[in-house]
């Protein structure tokens, strides 16, 4: 990563730790963090990494809250007002957290914004947008934001911050240099020596595949094809491209047909990457899939025909557990507000506590601590 003041980031630039984030070199602390860089070099990652390790309390600890938001999500795009903004299947959580924040207009809160980029232009600078109010401070104004964008939304991002007095910190990520390359190919690569000194050959003969790596999304497709193609890669830039395209239509396609109704896309349903987190947990922790059927059943969760499938003596718990399951999962897909309906239900049994609070604090992104911090 990179940091310095915008007139001069593309002509001078330092380094800049994580830990140091949000920071500057007086120890004053910015209001505004924007974070730069070309698709794929690891914005996002660097979003989720500072609200992960904000919760492990090993950075940003001077915030009593962190939260990441998807701008890419359909829902969080949708939102017109606080309460809408910061979801939760929760309607109490929901509800608690949004009067906290209106109480304390976001004092000692960071609010990650992950992905300006993904919004359309009424989005990111309309009068109406509450995102393009949230970067102006007129709504929570004592809110720090850090916003991730490709360098192709800037114009709008800083015709935002220009019309503020924001103490801004910018940050652009270069990508990977050498180090990190050959650190990720030992990683990649740990379990098979001979494969990686097949690549290490291959792309010390194809400097043109080794260019491309310094953006870690690139490093990781140029690896995953190598092993897919067992010492048959790709020779030129357009061949890895072609396969990366049609490996991501193929998986697209694959998980649409299994999952995803029209119009639903797998980043719109957290509820269903709950489920499927938490599934072998869930498998593990039922112990009476009768009962569980019934209640599911009574609420119009699953149908008839998968609670008279848990009836069979000589199907095991666990099997039992897996149907059950699979049922709620196809509920969710087609309607995620089913996901609160078994939540409901889950809660009514005591031995399945721990997973019922382990799945709640997930379900929002690095929203895990406000029961902690609101009591």
């Amino acid at each position: 990563m990179m940091n310095g003041n915008l007139e001069i980031i593309k002509r001078m630039k330092q380094p800049i730790e994580m830990e140091k984030i949000g920071r500057f070199e007086d120890g004053t602390l910015a209001s505004c963090i924007i974070v730069q860089g070309i698709p794929g070099v690891g914005k996002s990652t660097l979003a989720w990494q500072l609200g992960r390790r904000w919760g492990k309390k090993e950075i940003l600890q001077h915030f009593q809250l962190v939260i990441v938001l998807r701008l890419r999500d359909e829902r969080v795009q949708k939102a017109h007002t606080i309460s809408e903004l910061f979801y939760h299947p929760d309607p109490d959580i929901q509800q608690s957290v949004s009067k906290w924040m209106a109480r304390t207009l976001g004092k000692d809160v960071l609010l990650i914004l992950d992905g300006y980029d993904e919004l359309s232009s009424e989005l990111q600078t309309g009068d109406l947008s509450i995102f393009a109010r949230i970067i102006k401070g007129e709504e929570l104004l004592r809110l720090t934001i850090l916003v991730t964008s490709r360098p192709s939304a800037n114009r709008n991002l800083y015709q935002l911050l220009c019309s503020i007095q924001a103490k801004c910190q910018y940050i652009e990520i270069v990508g990977f240099g050498e180090k990190e390359i050959r650190e990720y190919i030992e990683l990649a690569f740990e379990h098979n020596l001979q494969l990686k000194d097949g690549f290490n050959l291959y792309i010390e003969h194809c400097p043109h595949i080794l260019s491309m790596m310094y953006v870690p999304i690139n490093c990781a497709i140029v690896v995953e094809l190598f092993k897919e193609r067992k010492g048959k890669p790709p020779q030129t830039l357009t061949e890895v491209y072609t396969a990366l395209t049609n490996t991501l239509l193929e998986r697209n396609e694959k998980k649409t047909s299994q999952t995803t109704p029209v119009g639903l896309t797998h980043t719109e349903c957290h509820e269903l990457v709950v489920l499927k987190k938490h599934y072998s947990d869930l498998v593990g922790t039922i112990q009476d899939p009768a009962g569980l059927a019934c209640s599911l059943y009574s609420r119009e969760m699953i149908c008839q025909s998968v609670r008279d499938e848990i009836q069979q003596k000589d199907l095991t718990t666990k099997v039992k557990a897996r149907v059950i399951i699979n049922a709620v999962e196809a509920q969710v897909t087609t309607d995620p507000s089913k996901f609160q309906v078994f939540m409901e239900v889950l809660k009514e049994e005591p031995s399945l506590s721990t997973i019922v609070e382990r799945m709640s604090v997930s379900n929002i992104h690095v929203f895990g601590t406000f029961h902690n911090k609101m009591s």
